[in-house]
């Protein structure tokens, strides 16, 4: 039943896999009809019940003081902070009755940053800044969609019935991998393209007024789940035994030491002379034992 369900998991994380590619081809099509002209933002697309939806957006940031003091009734309202209070319970009801509000509470805020998106509608010219962001989107999906493919792998690999901790630790791998290389693709891509979008911003007031959020974020979250991920598919390949290079073989626990006799050569060690047997017969001597042995060899030819 367990190796079942992993199974039907693994082809769902297939099919998810190639949504997702689909998605991010289909947001690159359309961003580039948006930069020639020939789509506006924001995208619907009605599939039956379904609906697809591509929105351009741009990341702002909005920083400055909390104002200490306010009074409702005053026509000049203090400028350059953020009117925002907090009040205890006790004093709460005061300041609503009497229009001034001070910083009375026992925290006291002194400083905001707020980051958000302001959603953009594009007017049927040709926009770069929809095609770059219309790349930005399509990258992130297709790092999911290769999330998906590797989730799908390990999936099968464990409903394998000769589960194997090598089989595992190969996915698990790229998973890793992936965390940890993905979000400093994406910052890298980020900060490379921020300088290409060709749009001045105008601020205008003396308020805290939003500004592009130039600096890219950068999660490190991803980065340590993916170490994380590594170290683990280290410790199932060495478990496994399976190194670069292979196990190394074991030597045989009843195998004897290896001969230490004058007579190991290439081809192993000379076989033992027999202390029963007799001096070797000179029927067939060889070259050698006739050159350097004449006499010997005289003494048994007269002998026969």
């Amino acid at each position: 039943m367990t190796h079942r369900v992993l199974r039907l998991t693994s082809w769902l994380a297939l099919a998810l896999s190639g949504i997702a590619a689909l998605a991010a081809v289909a947001v690159l099509v359309v961003g580039g009809l948006a930069y020639a002209g020939k789509a506006t933002y924001p995208v619907r697309v009605d599939l039956g019940p379904l609906r697809a939806t591509s929105d351009l957006s741009l990341p702002v940031t909005a920083s400055g003081p909390v104002c200490q003091k306010g009074d409702t009734g005053a026509p000049n309202q203090p400028e350059g902070c953020f009117r925002f209070y907090l009040h205890d319970e006790a004093s709460s009801g005061d300041a609503a009755s009497s229009g001034i509000h001070t910083q009375d509470g026992s925290v006291r805020p002194t400083s905001a940053s707020l980051r958000g998106e302001v959603a953009l509608t594009s007017v049927g010219g040709g926009s770069r800044y929809a095609l770059l962001s219309a790349i930005d989107l399509s990258f992130s999906l297709a790092l999911v969609s290769v999330g998906f493919f590797l989730v799908r792998r390990l999936l099968a690999a464990a409903a394998d019935p000769a589960l194997s901790p090598t089989h595992v630790a190969r996915p698990l791998r790229g998973i890793g991998w992936l965390l940890v290389a993905g979000p400093f693709a994406l910052w890298a891509w980020t900060g490379l393209t921020k300088d290409l979008y060709d749009y001045d911003v105008v601020v205008l007031g003396a308020g805290p007024t939003m500004v592009p959020d130039e600096m890219p974020q950068l999660d490190l979250l991803p980065v340590a789940v993916g170490a994380l991920l590594l170290v683990v598919a280290g410790v199932l390949r060495r478990s496994a035994g399976a190194g670069p290079e292979g196990p190394a073989p074991s030597a045989d626990p009843q195998a004897g030491p290896p001969s230490s006799g004058a007579g190991a050569g290439p081809e192993g060690p000379a076989p033992s002379a027999d202390p029963q047997a007799g001096p070797p017969s000179s029927e067939a001597p060889n070259e050698a034992t006739s050159t350097s042995r004449p006499s010997e060899m005289s003494s048994a030819t007269w002998s026969r």
